[in-house]
């Protein structure tokens, strides 16, 4: 009797462990037990902001499982640890914080979706500001981290939990050396127009340094080098008269100490007697066949490197109903999987370089008016499809008796117009869920087709866009292409960030940055937008826009401002998908 009794209790004890300590979460079914695996939320550095005297200020988000122990910990260019900060530990509860560490510690719930469950996790938030006496650092760049742990002592059974690192330039405090800085203290860019824009972030080390504007040929030699005022923040490429030819460009900064280079912008200077216009200047062409097939031609030199090309389709009134991006890797589009109506239309290429397009000869296409089907087409389709909240897809098809013998099939295509997956229906109304299609992270389009065996015409729904994402991550697609930002979205009290130069200048705007003033000016179609970071106001063309929250700026050099922003600024469709964790932008 006492060995059951001391059987059950082990049981018991197992079971009050597994639900109560957090290593995973449990539930009863049908009277049997099931542990499931436990769900941990990787610590996140949610924003941290270097500030002029010196100290810095972020917020860091981990799993309370791993709150025991967080130290923010800073790295030099090396990548080795120079600075340990506590930000939190457990056995020092309720004393406050020495050396002048300011914090703020509160709790809630995350919900992340594992195998397509919603598991919730308790996740700690603290708001922190470490002083430039602390941090004890020389202005320069360096990278900061936050590890995290179990336990307050480290102890072989001690486990660690680590978040991804973020650059910061320390812009004051204490000067530990009088060595040259090895990281440039700012950023080259170039926008679309060609012209140079300069960041910098100086301090009193650079009061005697001077700064070169660095243009180097193909060949590597140096062709330009031109002295810069400290206040000298663009320049045209235009004013550089260089020649034809493809051009590195950096700044150099310099004094007895040493040197430090900038990153590098590539500048393509093409031919300037050479009109680009239809297909004999043009760089390429394209070809339609009567199956709707697309071919294209490109021919890269190294003046079009850099250049962008799109499939650009017109329809009767010459309005741009399609515009597709390729590389010239995509040789081949179909059609098939595209938004279109029955109908003449013109196909063609559309290059943009330097924020200029150009465009090549149109192939004529004419679709769905030279064979009838029994089974209309497009919207007048007898059935439709609708897509959940939860990840599913319902198909509804009004099958009649007249279509016994053709064969009906739900059709994913990828964005270029591929077929990924075709499912024969077998049931009137079926439900499919997006794992079942099994698909990578990306934009499909998803149609609902009935073909005839015997004279291969077919008719189909208009396609339904569905977005695929299989990373924890929010992702971003524009006009169904999935967009690869180098700041990724993300979600500040409950709204949703987007990093704002790289989705407007995909829509087609022109972004400049004034350091001096911290406001960001974007310019499209006779619209000019202007920001303030810091400010939830912002003015379209001298009219109010009220921001759901301010702009923000991350590391020093991106501004981030909330998703609906995006729409009322450039008149863009903007949705959530919150099963799929993903912001939609079109821009028709």
């Amino acid at each position: 009797m006492k060995r059951f009794q001391t059987i059950v209790a082990i049981v018991l004890a197992v079971v009050f462990m597994f639900t109560t300590m957090g290593i995973s979460q449990a539930e009863a079914v049908g009277g049997t037990l099931i542990i499931k695996e436990p769900v941990y939320y990787q610590p996140q550095l949610l924003e941290v902001i270097s500030n002029k005297d010196g100290s810095i200020t972020g917020e860091v988000m981990v799993d309370s499982r791993y709150a025991a122990s967080v130290i923010l910990q800073v790295s030099d260019g090396t990548g080795e640890v120079i600075r340990e900060i506590e930000l939190v530990n457990e056995s020092k509860k309720g004393i406050q914080a020495p050396s002048g560490i300011k914090k703020k510690i509160s709790t809630n719930t995350k919900l992340l979706r594992v195998d397509g469950e919603l598991r919730s996790v308790n996740v700690t938030i603290i708001s922190f500001t470490v002083p430039a006496k602390i941090l004890e650092l020389s202005p320069n760049e360096y990278e900061v981290s936050v590890e995290t742990s179990n336990t307050v002592v480290k102890m072989e059974h001690t486990e660690y939990q680590y978040s991804e690192k973020q650059t910061i330039g320390i812009q004051g405090g204490k000067v530990l050396t009088t060595s040259f800085p090895v990281s440039f203290p700012g950023a080259l860019e170039m926008d679309n127009d060609g012209k140079l824009i300069i960041t910098l972030n100086l301090t009193s080390i650079y009061d005697k340094s001077t700064f070169y504007l660095v243009v180097m040929d193909e060949k590597s030699r140096q062709v330009k080098r031109i002295k810069l005022k400290t206040k000298q923040r663009t320049i045209s490429s235009k004013d550089l008269n260089l020649d034809t030819g493809t051009y590195t460009i950096y700044i150099e900064v310099s004094d007895v100490k040493g040197s430090a280079n900038s990153n590098r912008v590539t500048l393509v200077i093409p031919d300037s007697s050479k009109v680009i216009s239809g297909d004999d200047d043009f760089p390429g062409y394209v070809k339609v066949s009567e199956d709707g097939m697309i071919t294209i031609n490109l021919k890269i030199t190294s003046e079009y490197q850099k250049a962008k090309f799109n499939v650009v389709i017109k329809n009767d009134n010459g309005k741009i109903v399609k515009r597709i991006p390729i590389s010239t890797k995509n040789s081949k589009i179909s059609t098939k999987g595209l938004t279109l109506s029955s109908g003449n239309y013109e196909i063609l290429l559309e290059m943009v370089l330097q924020g200029k397009k150009y465009y090549s000869s149109a192939a004529s296409w004419s679709y769905g008016t030279s064979h009838v089907f029994s089974v209309p087409t497009g919207q007048a389709f007898p059935g439709g499809i609708k897509v959940n909240t939860n990840g599913t897809i319902t198909i509804n098809l009004q099958w009649k008796s007249s279509y016994s013998s053709y064969h009906a099939n739900v059709v994913v295509y990828d964005i270029y117009g591929d077929v990924v997956k075709r499912i024969p229906i077998t049931d009137k109304n079926p439900m499919i869920s997006y794992r079942e299609l099994g698909l990578s992270t990306g934009g499909y389009n998803i149609v609902i087709e009935i073909v005839d065996p015997d004279s291969e015409m077919s008719a189909s729904t208009l396609p339904t866009f569905i977005p695929i994402n299989q990373s924890k991550d929010i992702v971003i697609f524009i006009d169904g292409e999935l967009q690869v930002f180098k700041k990724a979205p993300v979600e500040i009290n409950g709204r949703t960030l987007v990093p704002l130069r790289a989705i407007f200048e995909a829509l087609g705007a022109r972004v400049d940055w004034d350091e001096a003033t911290q406001t960001v000016t974007a310019m499209k179609d006779g619209t000019t937008i202007k920001l303030t970071i810091g400010s939830k106001v912002a003015y379209k063309n001298g009219k109010k826009l009220n921001l759901d929250v301010p702009a923000q700026l991350f590391n020093g050099d991106t501004t981030m401002v909330p998703i609906r922003f995006v729409s009322e600024a450039l008149g863009a469709k903007v949705t959530w998908d919150g099963y799929s964790n993903a912001v939609i932008i079109s821009n028709d």
